[in-house]
C-alpha cells in the first residue's frame, strides 16, 4: 500500500472540527456555568446609577453625571481616587471585599460596606466564595429584627431654629409590617448639620448657606424624635408610609449604615435634611422625588414628589396619618366639648387653685372625666413648654400644683379613657399649594397711572396660602420679589429677602396660652407707593398680640423700621399695625392691614394699608383682588390691583 493515500473529503473534515469545538465549548460550558455573569464589564457597572450614588455621587441632578462625590470623608473611599473616580473605587471594592480577614473584623470592607456588598453581589461581579465575616456592629444597627418597610417623617415648621422653619424630615425604618405609631423602638433616620449648641442664628443662616458646616447621617430611636416634636416642641408630626422590596429597603438601610459619621458639606437651602433623605431613597426609586429646577429643596416639596411617584409599579406612598401633638390634641378636645363643659374648663384655667370637684359638680360622670382630661392637657403642655424655656418658676410650679389636682380628681372616676369621638384630621402637608409663587398683576391709580405688577416669591407661604405643612397664622417667605413694569420700563419695587410673621393664636377660653405675635422683615421698599428711583433698604420688627374672633383672625403690633436710602438717606420709624385675616384653607381667603409710621426726628408721618383677596381656580392657581392705600398728608393715593397667581 506505499504509496496510498487517504482522501477527506473537506466538508468532512470541517464538520469534525466544528464538533469537536462544540463539544469542548459545552464542557467549558458545564464546567464554568456563571463564567459570563461573574464577570460582567467593570466599567459599565462603574458608570451605574445605583453604584454612584453608594459612593455619594450626586445622582438626583439632571444633566451630565457629577465628576466628584459630595462626600469629603477621605476615609469611606478605598481608593485614593475614588472621590473622583467611581472605576477605581470598584476595582478597589472588589478586591476588600474578597481579602482575607484581618485580626479586626469590623475593619473588612464587607463590614465597612455593606451596601456594596449587597449591590454587587445582585450584579453577579463577585465570586461565590468570599470570606465569612462576623460584622458584630452592622448586626447590632439592624437590631434583632431587620427592617421590613420604611416611612418618611415629617415634622412641621417650628421657629426655635432657623433650620426648623421650614419642617425637618426623617426615615424610619420598621422592622415588620405593622407601622403603628406605638412601634416607638424603631430606627429613625436623621441628616442634619453640626453646629455648636448654642451658635448664633445669624451666624447659623450665614454658614448654613454657603456650606460652613459638615453635617452628617444619625440614628436614634423614633420614640426619640416623636417626644421632642410631639411632647416639647407642640410639632404635629406626619407619617408618610411607602411601598419598598424587601430588597430595596436592605440596600437603603446597609446604606444608611455605610453613612453614619461619614461626612457632607450642608446647604441650608438645598443639600439638606429633605435633599439628602431623599438622595438616599433615589437608590432604590427611579422617578425623581426632588425638584431639579429650582436652587432650593423643601421637605414639602419632597413630600409632594413622593407622593404621585410609583416603585415597582405600584403607588410609592401608601399611607399617611397624622402623629398630634399634646397642643393639637389639646386644641381638637377642647373644640368637641359641650357649652356647659367648656364653661366648667374655663372656670378652673381662670381659679386653678379652686378644687375640681367643685367645678365639675353639676356635670354627669362621663362629662367630668371628659373635662378632667382636657384639663390635664393643657397642664402637660404648659409644663411641657415652661421646662424648654428653662424652666420658668412661677409658670411651672403652678402648672405642676393644677395638674396634680386634677390627677387625684381624675383618679377617683372609672378607668379608661374619656371619648371625644374621632377628631377631623387636616389636610396632609403634600396636598395644599406649592411653596413657589409666580404672580401678575395689573393695577391703576388715580390719573393715568397704571402698569403690571409682577411677583416671584422663591418660598414658602404667606397669610393667604393654603400650607397644611407650615405654621398656622404665619408667613415664612424668603426671596419675594416684585418688578413694576410701567411706560415699557421694568423696575424694582419691592424685596422681602427674609419675612416672618407668627400670630400666636389660642382657641376661644384658652386664652391662657396666648404668647406674643411677632414679625421680622429685612430687604427693600419703595419709600411711596408711586414714585420713582426712591427704592430703600430696611430692617423692620414688630411685638404685639392676636385674637381669634369666629373664623377671623385680628392682630396688632407695635413696629419700628430703620431705612437706608431714598430721599432721606438714613432714618427711623415706628409703627402701630392693625390686621386682620380670613383663611379656613378655602376657596376664599382674605386678608387686610394697615400701619401708621411715624419718624424719629425729621420727616412726616404716613399710613398706609392694604387689602388682598384669593379665589382658587384650581389647586395651584388662584385670581386675585386687592388694593392699596397710602396717606401722605396732603395727598393720598389708592392703587387698585386684579391679577392672578400660580404656585408650584
Amino acid at each position: 500500500m506505499a504509496g496510498a493515500s487517504l482522501d477527506v473529503p473537506v466538508f468532512i473534515f470541517g464538520g469534525l472540527v466544528k464538533s469537536v469545538l462544540f463539544v469542548a465549548l459545552a464542557v467549558l460550558s458545564l464546567a464554568f456555568p456563571c463564567y459570563a455573569e461573574t464577570t460582567p464589564d467593570k466599567q459599565h457597572l462603574a458608570s451605574q446609577r445605583v453604584w454612584r450614588g453608594l459612593l455619594g455621587y450626586n445622582i438626583l441632578r439632571s444633566g451630565p453625571p457629577a465628576q466628584v462625590s459630595d462626600i469629603v470623608s477621605p476615609e469611606f473611599f478605598l481608593s485614593p481616587t475614588g472621590m473622583r473616580n467611581p472605576a477605581a473605587e470598584l476595582d478597589a471594592t472588589l478586591k476588600a471585599l474578597s481579602a482575607p480577614v484581618g485580626p479586626d473584623p469590623e475593619t473588612h470592607a464587607q463590614c465597612r460596606f455593606p451596601a456594596r456588598l449587597l449591590w454587587l453581589k445582585s450584579q453577579h461581579a463577585l465570586p461565590d466564595a468570599l470570606p465569612i465575616v462576623d460584622c458584630k456592629k452592622y448586626k447590632a444597627f439592624l437590631t434583632d429584627k431587620p427592617p421590613t418597610s420604611a416611612s418618611l417623617i415629617f415634622a412641621s415648621g417650628h421657629l426655635s431654629n432657623p433650620a426648623t422653619f421650614y419642617g425637618h424630615m426623617l426615615l424610619r425604618l420598621t422592622p415588620s409590617e405593622d407601622v403603628a405609631p406605638n412601634a416607638l423602638l424603631e430606627s429613625t433616620l436623621n441628616y442634619g448639620a453640626i453646629f455648636p449648641e448654642n451658635e448664633n442664628p445669624v451666624v447659623y443662616v450665614g454658614r448654613g448657606l454657603t456650606g460652613g458646616y459638615e453635617s452628617t447621617f444619625s440614628v436614634m430611636n423614633f420614640y426619640q424624635h416623636l417626644h421632642r416634636y410631639n411632647e416639647v416642641q407642640n410639632r404635629d408630626v406626619w407619617e408618610y408610609r411607602l411601598h419598598f422590596r424587601p430588597d430595596q429597603i436592605a440596600l437603603m438601610s446597609a446604606h444608611a449604615y455605610e453613612r453614619l459619621r461619614i461626612f457632607n458639606r450642608y446647604y441650608y437651602l438645598k443639600e439638606n435634611c429633605a435633599y439628602r433623605i431623599a438622595e438616599l431613597i433615589s437608590l432604590v426609586v427611579d422617578e425623581p422625588i426632588v425638584p431639579d429646577d429650582k436652587p432650593w429643596v423643601m421637605p414639602v416639596e419632597v413630600l409632594e414628589r413622593a407622593a404621585t411617584a410609583r416603585n415597582d409599579n405600584q403607588p410609592l406612598v401608601t399611607a399617611v396619618v397624622r402623629l398630634s401633638s399634646r397642643l393639637t390634641q389639646l386644641n381638637d378636645r377642647f373644640q368637641i366639648l359641650s357649652t356647659q363643659e367648656r364653661r366648667a374648663a374655663v372656670t378652673f384655667l381662670k381659679h386653678p387653685a379652686s378644687d375640681p370637684e367643685q367645678v365639675t359638680g353639676d356635670l354627669t360622670p362621663t362629662e367630668q372625666v371628659r373635662v378632667l382630661e382636657t384639663l390635664i392637657d393643657f397642664y402637660n403642655v404648659t409644663e411641657a413648654e415652661a421646662i424648654d424655656k428653662g424652666g420658668e418658676g412661677h409658670i411651672l410650679a403652678e402648672a405642676k400644683r393644677a395638674r396634680q389636682s386634677l390627677l387625684r380628681a381624675r383618679l377617683k372616676r372609672a378607668p379608661g379613657r374619656a371619648d371625644f369621638g374621632t377628631p377631623i384630621t387636616p389636610p396632609s402637608p403634600h396636598s395644599g399649594q406649592k411653596p413657589t409663587l409666580f404672580q401678575v398683576t395689573g393695577f391703576k391709580s388715580k390719573g393715568d397711572n397704571a402698569g403690571a405688577e409682577l411677583r416671584f416669591r422663591a418660598a414658602y407661604n404667606d397669610f393667604l396660602s393654603i400650607s397644611p405643612g407650615a405654621l398656622p397664622n404665619s408667613e415664612l417667605s424668603f426671596g419675594d420679589v416684585r418688578l413694576l413694569l410701567k411706560n415699557n420700563r421694568l423696575r424694582l419695587r419691592s424685596l422681602d429677602a427674609v419675612r416672618i410673621t407668627t400670630l400666636s393664636v389660642a382657641q376661644p377660653g384658652l386664652e391662657q396660652r396666648r404668647s406674643k405675635s411677632w414679625r421680622m422683615v429685612v430687604g427693600a421698599e419703595s419709600e411711596r407707593l408711586n414714585c420713582k428711583a426712591c427704592l430703600e433698604g430696611m430692617v423692620r420688627f414688630g411685638l404685639g398680640q392676636s385674637q381669634r374672633i369666629g373664623r377671623f383672625v385680628s392682630y396688632g403690633l407695635a413696629e419700628g423700621k430703620v431705612s437706608v436710602g431714598g430721599h432721606d438717606q438714613t432714618s427711623v420709624w415706628t409703627g402701630l399695625t392693625l390686621g386682620g385675616i380670613y383663611n379656613q384653607s378655602g376657596p376664599l381667603r382674605a386678608s387686610a392691614e394697615g400701619t401708621y409710621w411715624t419718624p424719629v426726628g425729621k420727616g412726616k408721618p404716613y399710613f398706609r394699608a392694604s387689602v388682598e383677596t384669593r379665589m382658587a381656580l384650581t389647586p395651584q392657581a388662584d385670581f386675585t383682588v386687592g388694593a392699596i392705600y397710602e396717606d401722605r398728608r396732603p395727598s393720598a393715593d389708592t392703587e387698585w390691583r386684579i391679577g392672578i397667581a400660580f404656585y408650584r
